[in-house]
């Protein structure tokens, strides 16, 4: 395109020279419609000229009409830029001078905030090639590129996709599909475009969002519980605690029951208090609950009830978080180990982060386990003593160290690859200590989730 619109213009520059050059000046001696011939006399006619402008029609020049004939050829031209335009907004590409052929297909699943984009490539004789998509909201400025990756010669055509996020909604997009052979020379496929759906729809509000933070104060029958809600696009927000000895039934309230006055309490196995009967926005919240066993594990999470789009009762629960209170068979106070979360995300690795507190304990062993089978990670510190003997399980379950000699408290975090793109992966922090008894322990926080990029 670029070499097309520089010729066109250049033509536009050319014609114009040849026109002011063929084009006698007017002297003050010699009155309209005369002009000065090569004698250097006057003469009462009009001097005519023919050229041919570039869609085959003919104009007569004369001095006179020299002007409106310079316009019409320049609408002629512009003429031109507008069919360049309009056969790349219908499709008309770019090639390049690269082994291997790209096609751009049209985009499917088009939401108000992302659609997937589609290609294809022919590797013809290559045997790989990179291939990612180029998008923008200007047909003359696709600015933005997808993940590249590499796909290999398993048929003579590949095809192709990449799901694109964070669109704005209502939005006419351009894309294409590139590809580069082995020698980084590209091809490049159709402009095409799409428009996301309009956001104006309520069924699109944003759900309010939970966050639950680790126990504070732990004693033996008691602990400060905390969290945090914002209600973001709803109101009126019901906002509550769940917690208790038995995991399950923690984990279950916002698919066991639409309100809070619903919950049915269970004795040590969940409790419920409210702690906000009518929140707008966001705010932070703490509760100490009493009466607990000693030396028990303890779940918790915070929830809020609230009208969804379609006025229906919900609840909402964030992820779960444990602790174990104090016994009295010792004084010792156990490690406090939490996996705090994650980020850097790609479509094939992750920064996971947790945090010790070795407490009266110490030469803790910090880890971190991950995986695509949830049961493996939330079972290590019942399955197993110490981390020599976690049997790792390919995508399933990995482990990694990230320290072997802990006392006092430390944040850590453990960066890993080869992760499966578009995966839900389980994580959670541990560590490996010796107890009061001299036996080996691990002790691990709650396990929490992410989905690798596409």
């Amino acid at each position: 395109m670029k070499k097309i619109i520089t010729g066109s213009f250049l033509t536009l520059m050319l014609v114009f020279g040849a026109l002011a050059t063929a084009v006698p000046q007017a002297e003050a001696a010699c009155s309209y419609p005369g002009y000065i011939n090569s004698a250097g006399n006057c003469v009462q006619s009009y001097m005519n000229y023919s050229y041919q402008l570039n869609n085959n029609n003919s104009y007569q020049l004369n001095r006179v009409a020299g002007l409106e004939a310079k316009i019409l050829q320049l609408l002629a031209l512009l003429e031109q830029l507008r069919d360049l335009q309009d056969q790349l907004e219908q499709g008309g590409g770019i090639g390049g001078n690269s082994d291997v052929d790209v096609t751009t297909r049209s985009a499917t699943d088009i939401k108000d905030d992302e659609a997937t984009l589609r290609g294809e490539v022919d590797f013809n004789n290559e045997d790989e090639a990179t291939v990612y998509f180029q998008y923008g909201k200007s047909l003359s400025s696709l600015k933005y590129d997808t993940t590249h990756f590499v796909l290999d010669e398993d048929d003579d055509d590949e095809k192709f996709e990449h799901t694109v996020i964070d669109l704005d909604d209502d939005t006419k997009y351009y894309y294409r599909a590139v590809a580069e052979d082995e020698n980084d020379d590209r091809d490049y496929g159709r402009i095409l475009s799409f428009t996301t759906d309009d956001d104006g729809n309520s069924s699109n509000d944003d759900e309010p969002d939970l966050d639950v933070d680790n126990a504070t104060d732990i004693d033996e029958d008691s602990a400060e519980l905390n969290g945090s809600v914002d209600m973001n696009d709803f109101k009126n927000g019901l906002v509550f605690f769940v917690y208790g000895e038995d995991e399950d039934q923690v984990e279950d309230i916002e698919n066991d029951y639409d309100e809070y006055a619903d919950i049915d309490e269970d004795g040590d196995d969940l409790q419920k208090v409210k702690v906000d009967s009518d929140l707008d926005g966001d705010e932070d919240y703490d509760y100490t609950a009493y009466n607990l066993d000693e030396d028990q594990r303890v779940y918790f999470s915070i929830c809020v009830e609230y009208e969804d789009e379609d006025d229906d009762e919900v609840i909402n629960c964030s992820s779960v978080e444990d602790f174990t209170t104090d016994g009295n068979s010792s004084s010792d106070d156990e490690p406090e180990i939490t996996t705090v979360g994650y980020t850097s995300v790609t479509d094939d690795s992750a920064k996971m982060k947790g945090s010790v507190d070795m407490n009266d304990f110490d030469n803790g062993i910090v880890f971190i386990v991950y995986g695509e089978d949830e049961d493996q990670v939330d079972d290590i510190a019942d399955d197993y003593d110490t981390y020599s003997d976690i049997d790792e399980d390919g995508d399933d379950l990995q482990k990694i160290k990230v320290e072997s000699d802990v006392d006092g408290d430390m944040d850590f975090y453990a960066t890993t690859g080869g992760l499966d793109s578009n995966t839900d992966i389980y994580f959670a922090a541990c560590v490996e200590y010796e107890d009061e008894d001299d036996d080996d322990v691990i002790l691990c926080g709650a396990t929490k989730d992410f989905e690798t990029d596409n």
